[in-house]
């Protein structure tokens, strides 16, 4: 059976190979030989192993509950056929994989992410089992650890949290007393990689500016916010000669209240930090917060340079520089996907740091990614098949799904020269899981810069100040309620 696993796995990504070398070649600055490691590495990936006993569950068949990502354009969980496309024939076959190995059946329940919670809620106060694996939006997740609606991870047989497959920042931020309620995978790979916080800059305009080599910048460890302000100055150009600056200019640096909300994760500031007693405590009232509050609006709306337009616009943002008319844009590793027809030659940065006293650079993900949970319905009698499964989907996951989203769509067919396929995995290993973020649960401050630009407030001081009671109350009855799980 594992010679049949790995031949799966060959038919998943072999095909694409010779059309992903082309594609480097043509449409990149990236050297074949390059192509080839990368190449290489996705096919090492897919030979690993893992030690999980070759179960036998009798057609049982798995229930996952999962948010609804199919307006990606992928079907991470259960595609229905193969369509020579890559991820999804991925996730095709890691299923067949599964299903065959251990005699059993998934069964992805595609929700609406709003209505995952409430699906969850009514389950499990009705004692319906039927539920054996969650995915959620990050942020509604956390409400229904509180509320006692998924279970501590560790008590689950099968589930190894020290393999590559899962999630080590995840595995180190969330859990407390002890106990992991949630963490993340790859199961739900593309967006899990890709809803990923970065900057992307346009190589035609940075030319024309004679700006310096960015990539070497970086790597010098020296983009900083000082270096994007000095890049965008004087870079705003009124195309139209209307004498209105607006979406049909030119600028030096765009992006949206809630991607620029996260310069703060970007600058190392946490929003909680581990106490002396072992429990996050809210680390956010500093003197670094309220500069980095003042200097980001101060970027964002108060430079003529800059345009940037609340979250529900994003897509008008995205577009603005697809077309040509913006030097930094502050998006997603997702974008790169549809930027592959941009006609202007683009590269992937990282967010900048505070300044060159920063140590590395750093990231997170979007409110919307995946978190993996485990419903408490879910009865003892279930443990050994639903750890098993969620190890197995996880690991093969890890071994064939990864590979086709990060080595081959992302580094083969997004990036457009090696610089950016370095620079992406140097973002991608500084993302950051902050416990105040990830159960914020709309309540908390997980999004405090973004809701002061939605109101037009720079005085983090006094916003602080207004909320601080409640906010405070709120955490700490997070850290209560692990205290007091059972």
């Amino acid at each position: 059976m594992k010679k049949l696993l790995c031949f799966i796995v060959c038919l998943t990504i072999l095909p694409f190979l010779p059309a992903c070398q082309k594609d480097a070649g043509n449409d990149a600055n990236i050297d074949g030989s390059l192509a080839d490691a990368l190449i290489e590495e996705s096919t090492e990936t897919s030979k690993l192993t893992n030690d999980l006993p070759d179960f036998d569950f009798g057609g049982k068949t798995l229930n996952i509950l999962c948010m609804d990502t199919t307006g990606t354009g992928f079907n991470e969980y259960q595609p229905e056929e193969q369509i020579g496309e890559i991820i999804n024939d991925a996730v095709f076959n890691r299923n067949i994989i599964v299903e065959e190995n251990f005699n059993m059946k998934i069964n992805a329940l595609l929700t609406p992410y709003e209505q995952v919670d409430n699906k969850l809620k009514s389950s499990v106060l009705s004692g319906d089992e039927s539920y054996h694996i969650y995915l959620n939006h990050a942020i509604n997740a956390a409400a229904s650890v509180l509320n006692g609606y998924l279970m501590d991870l560790n008590l689950l047989p099968h589930i190894d949290m020290s393999q590559l497959w899962w999630n080590q920042t995840a595995k180190e931020n969330l859990t407390l007393n002890g106990r992991m309620y949630l963490t993340m995978n790859d199961i739900a790979s593309y967006t899990t990689i890709t809803y990923i916080h970065t900057f992307f800059y346009n190589k035609n305009l940075a030319q024309k500016y004679a700006l310096p080599d960015i990539y070497k910048i970086i790597k010098d460890g020296e983009w900083t916010l000082g270096k994007l302000n000095e890049f965008i100055k004087d870079s705003s150009v009124d195309l139209n000669g209307d004498a209105t600056m607006d979406g049909s200019d030119q600028y030096g640096f765009i992006g949206s209240h809630a991607t620029a909300g996260v310069f703060l994760t970007g600058f190392d500031q946490p929003i909680m930090k581990t106490g002396a007693d072992g429990y996050p405590e809210l680390a956010l009232n500093t003197e670094k917060t309220i500069s980095i509050a003042e200097k980001i609006y101060a970027l964002c709306f108060e430079n003529k340079d800059s345009y940037v337009l609340p979250q529900p616009k994003e897509s008008e943002i995205t577009e603005i520089f697809k077309q040509g008319r913006a030097l930094f844009y502050n998006g997603f590793i997702c974008d790169a996907n549809g930027l592959r027809d941009m006609a202007d030659d683009y590269g992937i940065v990282p967010m900048p740091k505070y300044d060159e006293k920063q140590d590395r650079y750093y990231t997170t993900i979007r409110g919307d990614n995946a978190l993996f949970g485990v419903p408490s319905a879910v009865p003892e009698s279930e443990y050994e098949f639903v750890g098993a499964m969620s190890e197995v989907l996880s690991f093969e996951s890890y071994k064939s799904v990864r590979p086709a989203v990060y080595d081959i769509t992302l580094k083969l067919k997004g990036m457009r020269d090696e610089a950016s396929i370095e620079i992406l995995d140097m973002i991608t290993a500084g993302i950051k899981l902050d416990f105040g973020f990830i159960y914020h649960g709309w309540k908390g401050f997980g999004f405090v810069l973004w809701e002061m630009f939605d109101a037009k407030k720079k005085d983090f001081a006094s916003y602080y100040e207004k909320k601080e009671t409640a906010v405070i109350k709120y955490y700490d009855d997070v850290v209560d309620i692990f205290k007091n799980l059972e």
